[in-house]
This record gives C-alpha cells, structure tokens and sequence, in this order.
C-alpha cells in the first residue's frame, strides 16, 4: 500500500480543515490564514484631463509632490498630464486608488513629513531671486 502525501486528495481531510475554518472564523481568530486569490475588479485607464484635475482639484498638490506620492518622476507625470503617455499598470490602480479615496495620498504626505525630503511634499518650493554679484572689472576696461 502506498504512503498518502499531503498533496494526494483526502475528503476526512478536507472536511476537518473547513471545520476548523469555520470553527476559526466564528472566533475571529484568521491569522493563520492567507489569501491566495483575489478577483480585483479591472480599472478603466484614465485620460490625461482625468489625471490632471485628480491632481488638480482633489489632491491640490503641486505636479514634482504628486510624482513623489506616486513614485515616479515629474516628467513621467507631466506626459500622463498632457497625453502624450499613458499610465500602466500598477500606476494605473495606484491613480484609481488615490481617485476613490484622495485621503491615502495626503496622509502619505503627513504621515511622512518628518522623514528627510519629504517636507518638500507639504509646502511649495519658495523661489528665490537670482543673486545679484558685481563683476570685478576685466582688465581692459580698468586700464
């Protein structure tokens, strides 16, 4: 007679682990268990017009903040923006996810902001004047 193997079909087996499944999930006690499968319902791309106003109007942050949130780079989203590239991807749902619920996006943003770099993403870049230097003189022109 040959030895069963864990992987060989068992319906005792079976049986006693929905048992204890059900025995589990009335005491909440779930943490053992993982999620193997998922049916994630598809995400219908976005038009540069819709990435531009989610940035715009329901995050409120600067393009170079929303590419820090997003994890890529200012040029990548501009393209988004003006339709010249299109988002794939996980980009796809990350923008999905923000778009259903703006908060995740902002609370990066204060849930990080005493990180290095980061406060960049809460308050805009003041934009200092040019310095003014004299030029010392060429020696032609003092002579």
């Amino acid at each position: 007679m040959r030895k069963s193997s864990a992987l060989d079909f068992n319906p005792g087996r079976m049986i006693a682990e929905l048992e204890q499944l059900v025995a589990d999930k009335k005491k909440g006690d779930l943490k053992k268990y993982r999620i193997t499968q998922i049916k994630a319902p598809p995400v219908r791309p976005k038009t540069a017009a819709e990435i531009l106003g989610l940035r715009e109007n329901k995050i409120k942050m600067s393009r170079v903040a929303f590419a820090s949130v997003l994890n890529v780079p200012a040029a990548t989203l501009r393209a988004w923006e003006t339709g010249k590239r299109n988002p794939s991807g996980a980009a796809v749902r990350l923008l999905d996810i923000i778009d259903k619920q703006p908060s995740i996006a902002l609370s990066f943003v204060v849930a990080n902001k005493s990180a290095p770099g980061n406060l960049v993403l809460a308050a805009k870049r003041s934009r200092k004047a040019p310095r003014k230097t004299k030029r010392p003189l060429s020696r032609k022109a003092a002579s």
